[in-house]
């Protein structure tokens, strides 16, 4: 078998960096995927689906069209408890449940992450204490009933240590306790695995390229986290992270080695990893990357990551841009712009879906060349 790999930007012109070496690794790397056992491996996209113009009927067609199989998603206990103890979909989440009823019907896995306060119970903040948690932990069982037998993967709340969508005055006067964090994963997972036990429940949600995040799980773990988690979740970024090496595919990857050693050297045991949130903004200031560059990236990072029997799937951040805004880089990690145009990066995958998935599933009759010349 026979593969090779043209990095050509979107203009079709080679990029500036050596060709025939990129060419020489990618298909080393092609081969070698062919040669590993097969194992699922969930190639995802994240999304905000409540936040598109179209129907998500649309989107689910949008996302299989690049040769995604799974796709992480939310559905916030704010939006979903507005009365006591009452649990609806209101009208600006009907297109998300819509999303969610019917992504595994069209052949695609879904990630439902279960996050963030509720005006209610914790006035928008984190769960502080035991009765709130039971409050988190029904919003999750109704969440499991609607979704039963169609969710695949649960993850308790989305970075957590970082504070993210959570107030400023909450993380600098009310976050709680480490141990809080624990008993809503524990809570969480038990109310989901009575109603379905089948479901895969992941937490975490941190760098683990951090050493002070790494810091911060390992408590968990020494807390007994892992007996209520099929896996845990990170999220990789590293595109401002001051090792230029960490910025590549090759160093990141590298360094999720060995987080994922120093998990087995305090376990003693194989730990699956979830990357649910990686990507590589394109925005124009400081800490952006060229579109061209990020679509080689997200390519080269998901063969790396497929290779690792330990990394069960990757969710690359976002789908579409969130903002016009080409300077403002939380507004950049799409592969589309936002005006649903395509990147570089959607280009590639679009031109090249059959032999990536190939190369994803280890179908031994996956060659030909891919190109991510926008042609």
């Amino acid at each position: 078998m026979q593969s090779c790999f043209k990095l050509l930007d979107c203009e079709g012109y080679i990029m500036a960096t050596s060709l025939s070496k990129k060419v020489r690794y990618l298909l080393l790397l092609l081969t070698l995927c062919h040669m590993t056992a097969v194992c699922a491996f969930e190639f995802g996209i994240g999304t905000h689906i409540a936040n598109y113009k179209e129907s998500s009927e649309f989107y689910i067609q949008k996302v299989k069209s690049y040769g995604f199989n799974s796709v992480r998603d939310e559905l916030y206990w704010n939006d979903v408890e507005k009365q006591n103890g009452v649990f609806s979909i209101p009208p600006n989440r009907t297109k998300t449940d819509h999303y969610f009823q019917n992504l595994q019907s069209n052949n695609v896995s879904s990630l439902l992450v279960l996050d963030y306060g509720n005006n209610i119970h914790t006035r928008g903040g984190f769960p502080s204490n035991s009765q709130q948690i039971a409050q988190f932990a029904s919003y999750a069982a109704w969440i499991a009933e609607r979704y039963k037998g169609k969710v695949k993967y649960y993850e308790v709340w989305n970075e957590w240590y970082l504070g993210t969508g959570i107030s400023s005055w909450f993380l600098k006067k009310a976050k709680p306790d480490d141990a809080i964090y624990f008993q809503l994963i524990k809570a969480t997972s038990e109310a989901i695995k009575r109603i379905d036990p089948g479901a895969k429940i992941i937490a975490g949600s941190f760098n683990p390229l951090k050493k002070p995040e790494i810091e911060w799980f390992d408590n968990y773990i020494d807390m007994g986290v892992l007996k209520y988690i099929d896996g845990i979740s990170v999220h990789p970024y590293s595109y401002g992270n001051k090792d230029i090496k960490l910025r590549t595919p090759e160093g990141n990857i590298s360094a999720i080695d060995r987080y994922e050693q120093h998990l087995k050297n305090k376990t003693g045991e194989n730990i699956d990893l979830y990357i649910t949130e990686v990507g590589y903004p394109t925005n124009s200031s400081k800490g952006g990357v060229e579109p061209e560059l990020a679509a080689q990236y997200m390519v080269k990072y998901t063969f790396l990551a497929k290779q690792r029997d330990y990394i069960k799937g990757i969710w690359w951040y976002t789908l579409m841009n969130s903002a016009d805004n080409t300077s403002n880089r939380e507004s950049n990690f799409g592969i589309l712009m936002h005006n649903e145009s395509e990147k570089p990066s959607a280009k590639c995958l679009k031109q090249n879906e059959q032999l990536i998935a190939g190369a994803l599933t280890n179908q031994k009759n996956a060659s030909s060349s891919i190109s991510c010349s926008g042609q």
